[in-house]
């Protein structure tokens, strides 16, 4: 097969896999097969080349959260402090989490470096879509990570899944931590998201009664819950099931 996944083309314009199938006077051999084994170890080389890329995406998608994050903690400079303490803590995790992703593109032979520059447009182009034609304000940034932080838990979780089934040990134990990273950060700007709007109201000259305060902090909150072993279990079980 050549690299692009085309046919291998001969001189005379058939196909490797036509010439194959003809007999020595135009009669049907049938089309050859590989060996079984080599069925399973392309299957095999076709699933690591899918883990690493998930890898690569999960590493540039941190580089570029991170970047974010400190503007947002920039643009924080007033906010309470144990909001801007929360952001300042996420970015030291989040900086380990791409380091995390490194540490594993380097066991596969990768070099990280080069990803920089290509990849990372889906948070670039979420970000650009929520924040298009407004100005910042710490209520909005708190929502655009609330929603970046649901991202990077949607990439682990399939991250572990794929890592279970090809058995990559080390990669499962990297998503995990992050995962579980990610899960208490989103938990944590899901319980913070109306002050973080009271408080960019107030900003705006638009005063919130402190009773409305209490009412709102304790209105209905969404619980995640981690699962991520369990999960890919239930996911292959139903897969399984279906096919």
């Amino acid at each position: 097969m050549m690299p692009d996944g085309g046919p291998n083309v001969t001189a005379c314009g058939k196909s490797a896999g036509t010439l194959l199938a003809a007999g020595p006077a135009g009669g049907t051999l049938g089309r050859a097969r590989p060996p079984k084994g080599r069925l399973r170890m392309s299957a095999h080389e076709q699933l690591k080349e899918r883990l690493i890329a998930l890898i690569e995406d999960a590493y540039v998608m941190e580089v570029q959260i991170a970047g974010t994050l400190r503007r947002h903690i920039d643009q924080a400079a007033t906010a309470p402090a144990d909001i801007r303490r929360r952001l300042e803590q996420h970015v030291a995790e989040t900086e380990l989490q791409a380091k995390r992703m490194v540490q594993r593109l380097e066991a596969y032979g990768r070099d990280p470096s080069t990803l920089r520059a290509t990849g990372g447009q889906v948070v670039g182009n979420l970000l650009g879509l929520l924040g298009a034609l407004r100005p910042d304000t710490l209520s909005r940034n708190l929502r655009d990570d609330y929603v970046t932080e649901h991202l990077e838990i949607a990439a682990y979780t399939m991250l572990i899944a794929a890592a279970r089934v090809a058995g990559d040990e080390e990669t499962i134990k990297a998503a995990e931590a992050s995962l579980r990273e990610e899960v208490l950060m989103a938990e944590f700007l899901h319980k913070r998201l109306p002050e973080g709007l009271f408080f960019s109201l107030e900003q705006e000259g638009i005063t919130i009664p402190a009773p409305m305060h209490a009412e709102a902090a304790n209105g209905p909150r969404l619980h995640i819950t981690f699962e991520p072993l369990k999960d890919v279990q239930d996911a292959r079980a139903a897969h399984k099931k279906h096919h």
